[in-house]
């Protein structure tokens, strides 16, 4: 079941078995009966919280996505720190000829 068309017990709960059906047969063809999607909406009936857990769970999320958005900005600055190291070390410069070594590996091996 792809998470972007039902992304949610909820969702699936609400989805109905013909959905759940239509779904797995697009995802995995000839892999699921049609017993597994009853089953499946049975479990996400029965999973299905309260709005409490879904704002919770909604804020959980976008922390992790600010988390992430925070960790890839940071990743770039690091990489433009690095980069202008190599620039300025010349023994970086040596190790940047061979033709094998990315800017990553050449700093490791320099900070060695």
């Amino acid at each position: 079941m792809t998470s972007t068309r039902m992304p949610s017990a909820q969702a699936r709960a609400s989805a109905g078995v013909e959905a759940i059906v239509a779904t797995l047969h697009k995802v995995v063809p000839r892999s699921y009966e049609r017993k597994t999607a009853v089953r499946l909406l049975h479990l996400a009936q029965r999973s299905v919280s309260g709005g409490t857990a879904l704002v919770a769970r909604s804020t959980s999320l976008r922390i992790v996505c600010d988390q992430l958005e925070h960790t890839q900005a940071n990743l770039v600055q690091l990489e433009r720190e690095i980069d202008k190291l190599l620039e300025t070390d010349e023994g970086a410069k040596g190790l940047g000829s061979v033709p094998e070594f990315g800017h990553k590996t050449v700093a490791v091996l320099r900070a060695e």
